[in-house]
């Protein structure tokens, strides 16, 4: 599963320097195409069984991708503390890895604007942990 989880990655880091959108289909296609020797009466099985693992593997590799407070820095661009090299976007429908240069200002702003309500909404939890905390502490007073 290691190899795997591998395998995703490097295509997908590949597929990026080049610039790139990156697909899950099409990395599931890439991986599946590299063991494409299932023979015999439950070819179909196996096939189907390795085709939810590879999906499996992809979703979290893409995951990577999804807002969060704290970006890896192999995902950051160079020069910057927090800008992604790509960001996960949903267009025409399908997920997908987008490089950052070739993602439009509207859903760059759209991404901003996620961020800007994941920071209220952290804002507004350490608010309400500190109101806990007083209230706790009166009562125990």
């Amino acid at each position: 599963m290691k190899e795997l989880g591998k395998r995703v990655s490097d295509l997908i880091t590949a597929a990026l320097e080049e610039g790139n959108t990156v697909q899950k289909d099409w990395i599931a296609a890439q991986v599946m195409a590299d063991h494409p020797d299932i023979y015999g009466d439950d070819a179909a099985f196996y096939t189907v069984l390795a085709r939810q693992q590879i999906d499996e593997t992809v979703r979290k590799q893409i995951g990577k991708f999804k807002p969060s407070l704290e970006p890896t820095e192999q995902l950051t661009l160079p020069g910057f503390t927090h800008l992604q090299k790509a960001y996960f976007l949903r267009r025409r429908g399908e997920n997908m890895i987008v490089p950052v240069s070739k993602c439009s200002d509207i859903e760059l702003l759209g991404r901003a604007r996620e961020y800007d309500e994941m920071a209220a909404g952290c804002r507004a939890h350490a608010r309400e942990i500190r109101e806990y905390v007083s209230a706790r502490t009166d009562c125990a007073a």
